[in-house]
């Protein structure tokens, strides 16, 4: 069994609260042999305690928990400052409003240890701090990140153009895959990940769905709202746009917009009127993305 190193990312901004749960997770989760391992706090200006909770946990863990300040905002100058700091052989990337799985480490050093693998990524439980709206449309995951345990594969599969893209919030990333195919992409706002996936893919890293990677993710009472989807599938489709201005996708485009997705939206309008609460707002949405694509495109 070779020995690897892991650098744990976690870019945070303004939620010291949640930041103290995720790091309290990662104190409880197994701590296997072979793996050595420590956690980077990426403090992205934050005007709150950040610094204060994260030099309250140095003690318990024991030279395994570094400090860093980046004032660029954004996730991604975050987790820039993260990687080109580390010398780990790993980089792994949560966000701090999850908690990793007792299993998560050791899933970790297991997994790498058997396959030739480049990058692995997981599922998101969700950690429900309200009751589950009924009308949480079933076509948005990526919006609460806190998907039904029946919904992921049971089995490890490569990832490809038919499987889930990796979502930065739960990923394992081999250190030397960066210099290839460089850090992630300022100003893409909700997409970083999304790009991040697309140049991996398309420099033939090899990447597998781990089920046993599991982080479970907070969802507080602030984003079971309509009004938080709306807001996170506008500011998605501007980020779609200038990510799609930067690389088009190989498909039939009519003016500056993907057909595809004029059909998708056309397609699903009669949802708006004869379908359930979940389907009439799924539909909605899909409206807003192409509203919000159209507007950053031709801004």
């Amino acid at each position: 069994m070779q020995r690897l190193s892991l650098d744990v990312l976690i870019p945070t901004h303004n939620r010291s609260q949640m930041l103290r749960e995720c790091l309290e997770a990662i104190l409880k989760a197994e701590s296997p042999e072979g793996l050595c391992w420590r956690v980077t706090v990426i403090d992205n200006n934050s005007s709150d305690d950040t610094r204060n909770v994260v030099e309250s946990f140095l003690s318990r863990f024991r030279n395994r928990l570094r400090y860093l300040f980046e004032a660029q905002p954004g996730k991604s100058a975050a987790l820039n400052l993260g990687i080109t700091s580390s010398d780990r052989t790993l980089i792994g990337m949560i966000d701090d409003d999850e908690l990793i799985d007792r299993q998560w480490l050791t899933v970790i050093r297991d997994t790498f240890n058997e396959a030739d693998l480049d990058y692995i990524g997981g599922p998101y439980y969700g950690l429900w701090r309200a009751e589950r709206p009924k009308w949480l449309p079933p076509g948005y995951p990526a919006v609460l990140s806190a998907d039904d345990p029946e919904s992921w594969p049971r089995h490890p599969k490569m990832f490809d153009e038919e499987n889930m893209f990796l979502r930065g919030g739960n990923a394992i990333v081999r250190r030397a895959v960066f210099d290839r195919v460089g850090l992630y992409t300022h100003g893409l706002g909700k997409c970083e990940d999304h790009d991040m996936f697309n140049r991996l893919r398309g420099a033939g890293m090899r990447g597998l769905f781990v089920p046993g990677l599991i982080i479970h993710h907070i969802v507080p009472a602030d984003r079971t709202t309509r009004a938080y989807f709306r807001n996170w599938v506008w500011s998605r489709a501007l980020s779609l746009a200038i990510m799609d201005r930067v690389a088009p996708e190989n498909v039939v485009y009519v003016g500056k917009i993907p057909r595809y997705l004029i059909g998708r939206t056309l397609r699903g309008t009669p949802r708006l009127i004869f379908g359930s609460p979940a389907e009439k707002f799924d539909a909605e949405l899909e409206w807003r993305t192409l509203l919000g694509f159209i507007y950053s495109a031709y801004r």
